[in-house]
């Protein structure tokens, strides 16, 4: 379930912005584990898995997303395990960076041997 509250949360209190998971079989994904970076004032990130089926956990095999939060809008700019193999990787656990407006980072799986990756990706939603 989706659940989204654009209020400034106060002092001492925390609010839910985006629960994950909220789209069928996890399409928004999942298991986010790194920090949020932000860009232009949307915020970017990454998710363990979810997004497109087809991985060999057939749970999706992450995600980069980005979320507004004025508006609590989430999106994915890029669901990995596109390719055939999963040659443009699988499974990102670390943060993102921002270099010359590209997003740069890495996988823990797919790739030409299957141990991970380093990718550059454009972030235009």
């Amino acid at each position: 379930m989706q659940t989204v509250r654009t209020a400034a949360a106060a002092s001492g209190s925390e609010t839910v912005l985006y629960s994950f998971c909220a789209q069928q079989n996890c399409a928004d994904g999942a298991a986010p584990l790194a920090n949020l970076i932000n860009v232009d004032g949307v915020l970017y990130g990454t998710t363990l898995i979810g997004g497109i089926t087809g991985c060999s956990t057939n749970e999706g095999c992450g995600t980069v997303f980005s979320f507004e939060p004025g508006t609590g809008a989430e999106q994915v700019v890029y669901a990995f395990c596109s390719q055939q193999s999963c040659a443009d990787g699988a499974y990102p656990e670390a943060a993102l960076i921002a270099v010359n407006n590209m997003l740069y980072g890495t996988t823990e799986g797919g790739g030409a041997w299957g141990d991970g990756t380093v990718f550059a990706l454009t972030p235009d939603r």
